[in-house]
């Protein structure tokens, strides 16, 4: 339920759970305090401030841990990139992006590409 909503009160998680507001109210604390809950997060409507969200599913071939590092290190710097997320499956990483045209996108993807075919470059 915290998932989904985190603004959700601890009235509506009680009677969803069945405890007092006060005991979800401790055990809330609880999971903060032992770093279960790490932090709340805002999520924002992009299109409202002019950009479009896309995922980009990115699948490696024979690749090292340092240059797996240097590409995330890349990726946490490059201004489109929102989200940077290490997956298990069918591609082994996952970045959010805020574009604002198509030639942004276009940009970007290439960017990333040409990082990925050239990943110690030392830029």
């Amino acid at each position: 339920m915290l998932y989904t909503d985190s603004r959700t009160t601890s009235v509506d998680l009680a009677r969803v759970v069945g405890l007092t507001p006060d005991a979800v109210q401790y055990r809330l604390r609880r999971l903060k305090e032992r770093g279960f809950i790490l932090g709340y997060t805002a999520w924002f409507d992009s299109r409202k401030l002019g950009f479009d969200y896309y995922k980009l599913l990115i699948g490696f071939r024979n690749i090292t841990n340092e240059i797996e590092n240097e590409f995330i290190r890349y990726c946490g710097e490059h201004d489109a990139v929102v989200f940077i997320n290490k997956t298990i499956g069918s591609w082994d990483m996952e970045l959010d992006i805020l574009i604002r045209d198509n030639r942004d996108l276009h940009d970007t993807i290439s960017a990333v590409e040409e990082r990925m075919l050239n990943p110690l470059r030392g830029e």
